[in-house]
């Protein structure tokens, strides 16, 4: 295999390594100072600790398999691809790669690698084996944190143990073509709005009572900003596929809640206490017993701690981001903001013109009047670019992944001078509204909010059961 004829680099190109074919495909980042030394993928410090640690955890060994990199030449600081460099170096060998070895499993070290097959988030998708395609080759993908990550991070040496290790209970299957993957047990759940007492009686009516629980989440008005952002919801899962809202605004049906849980005292569970709490405590709803989900994530180590990746995980629940979900709607209501900023100064400042020369003679447009100040003409002109931006999908760079993005509106108004967003909001009556949950359908938002309080609940007995095999393994050691 020869280098990409493009590339910048020719000349520091670290060629596969592993028999052709091969069952299994590890695939990395890019090459650092030591691979470049000996010529091969993964022969320093992050070589030995694949090789030597976490490969035989999976039953495997080096010679099991072919290892190659995303990106095949080491940049001239040895950083390392980022994911849009990496899909260029991979268009041009990986397709050719994944012929001549004809793995039936693709094993991804790293976000970059991962990214390959369509990985956005690594925390939410790691240890988990889907189908997976690149060009012709369809397959199983196994995605797995890079091994120098644990290096660096020790905190992250649990879930990656924990990754290999599954690898080597469901390899067999994954080989075979009999791997199934993660099956949600409740597909068809159900999620309604509570609106009076009667209703929420029935739906407390058959809660778990051995041991007595209650899941429970919140979600805020951010529309303002994080800081001290306004309740929005109280969301609440009595059983497992269940999941029921309580709107803020409605006070005496809250207080009701707050006095059956009183009356009750189930054991409610939370995932991240010190958000939840103080939210609830706004709502005027004090849980007399809880316990954090959170922090028995934090204290296993070996699975995320986001409620989403460990819902995924634990649960096999398809789960959507607050991005994902918020930030399509949010967009709308930036672009609707700067269009009334853009209408706002047209009617109070510029005026017709009518085109006396060139081309356009005899046509007319919009000028501004000599004495409007600049600060006006900049507001203009930066909400006009911005509408144009978000209406025509104008992509830019992140600057932490290198991934090519939507324009982020928040980003823009946050870098602007501090004149030109304090003439939009003089002119606008408030501030450029953040992304909220207010700020999308209520139906949309009722699935959201109440899938969150509902795997919350299917998490924790999963969370036990790990808890108790952890502390058997401590007392066998022993």
């Amino acid at each position: 295999m020869i280098p990409c004829p493009h590339c910048p680099f020719p000349r520091r190109f670290v060629s596969p390594n592993g028999p052709t074919p091969a069952p299994i495909l590890a695939i990395g980042e890019g090459p650092a100072r030591q691979e470049l030394r000996y010529g091969y993928p993964f022969a320093g410090d992050s070589g030995d600790e694949l090789d030597g640690h976490y490969l035989p955890l999976a039953g495997l060994r080096r010679p099991h398999l072919r290892v190659t990199n995303a990106r095949l030449c080491a940049a001239q600081d040895l950083l390392n691809p980022t994911k849009s460099e990496a899909a260029a170096c991979a268009a041009h060998h990986l397709g050719r790669e994944l012929r001549l070895v004809q793995p039936k499993l693709v094993l991804t070290l790293g976000a970059v690698a991962a990214s390959l097959f369509g990985v956005g988030n690594l925390d939410h998708a790691h240890g988990i084996p889907f189908q997976g395609r690149f060009e012709h080759w369809e397959g199983w993908v196994f995605p797995v944190f890079h091994p120098a990550q644990g290096i660096r991070v020790p905190t992250l040496i649990n879930r990656i143990r924990a990754d290999f290790q599954h690898l080597g209970e469901c390899l067999p299957a994954l080989l075979d073509g009999t791997y199934t993957g993660p099956v949600d047990p409740y597909p068809s759940p159900i999620y309604h709005e509570v609106t009076n007492q009667g209703e929420l009686l029935v739906s407390l009516h058959h809660y778990p009572d051995d041991p007595p629980w209650l899941a429970i989440d919140t979600e805020s008005d951010t529309s303002h900003g994080q800081a001290g952002a306004p309740p929005w919801c109280l969301t609440f899962s009595p059983r497992l596929g269940d999941g029921y809202l309580i709107r803020a605004a409605n006070h005496g049906l809250l207080t009701q809640f707050s006095q059956w849980l009183a009356e009750h005292r189930p054991l409610v569970i939370l995932h991240h206490a010190l958000h939840d709490i103080p939210v609830l405590a706004a709502m005027g709803v004090v849980p007399p017993r809880w316990t954090d989900s959170l922090q028995m994530a934090y204290i296993l180590q070996s699975v995320p701690m986001g409620l989403k990746p460990l819902a995924h995980r634990l649960c096999g629940m398809a789960m959507r981001d607050f991005e994902e979900v918020v930030h399509p709607h949010a967009r709308q209501v930036a672009l609707s903001y700067m269009a009334d900023i853009v209408a706002e100064i047209e009617r109070g400042s510029k005026r017709p013109h009518v085109l006396k020369s060139g081309p356009r003679k005899g046509g007319s447009e919009l000028r501004f009047p000599p004495n409007v100040p600049d600060p006006i003409r900049s507001t203009y002109n930066r909400a006009m670019a911005l509408s144009r931006d978000m209406a025509e999908g104008t992509t830019e760079e992140d600057g932490e992944s290198g991934e090519s993005k939507p324009v982020d509106p928040w980003k823009r108004w946050d870098n602007w001078k501090p004149e030109v967003r304090e003439t939009m909001i003089a002119l606008a009556g408030y501030s450029l509204p953040r992304p909220s949950i207010t700020q999308v359908p209520f139906a949309e938002a009722l699935v959201y909010a109440a899938r969150d309080s509902d795997s919350t609940g299917r998490i924790y007995p999963e969370l036990r059961r790990l808890s108790r095999g952890r502390e058997l393994r401590k007392e066998i050691a022993r």
